[in-house]
């Protein structure tokens, strides 16, 4: 109508980002790359919450945190230059990166929905060659509505 292509949803971004993080990570996007950006853009956006304005983060603060995950500096430099390329010098909204209500955990087989605020309590191992999401728990555990027992 306009002669102007529809604007990305936020579900297409976030695919987007996450794709040019996996392009210049070279281990991948890691479960403790993804926690830390949840975590501390959620804090974020709980610190911000009265402001009206959607929150958005740089590609600078974006590295930053991938920083504190002990990304190497070269590739944080791959990174800078594909977020450059894929969106240009714009920040990116947080709430597009990390939905602040929702943190879950897909396998082919199983979907685990986390608390957004106890991110802390997954972490991801590998043993005797196989891949495992670890959950500590707190308090009672329950399966379909059953109280279990976990010895």
């Amino acid at each position: 109508m306009f002669h102007t292509a529809a604007p990305d949803s936020a579900s297409d971004r976030r695919q987007a980002f996450y794709g040019v993080l996996a392009d210049t990570l070279e281990d991948g996007v890691t479960f403790d790359v993804v926690q830390t950006l949840h975590e501390n853009l959620v804090q974020q956006l709980a610190d911000r919450k009265k402001d009206a304005a959607p929150l958005e983060v740089s590609r600078k603060e974006i590295a930053s945190m991938l920083g504190t995950c002990d990304v190497p500096e070269k590739e944080l430099a791959a990174f800078d230059n594909e977020y450059l390329e894929q969106f240009g010098a714009v920040g990116m909204q947080a709430a597009t990166i990390a939905e602040p209500k929702k943190f879950e955990l897909t396998t082919e087989n199983v979907t685990i929905q986390v608390d957004p605020t106890r991110t802390d309590l997954v972490e991801t191992r590998r043993i005797d060659g196989k891949r495992y999401i670890l959950i500590a728990v707190e308090g009672e555990a329950a399966v379909n509505g059953v109280e279990i027992n976990i010895p």
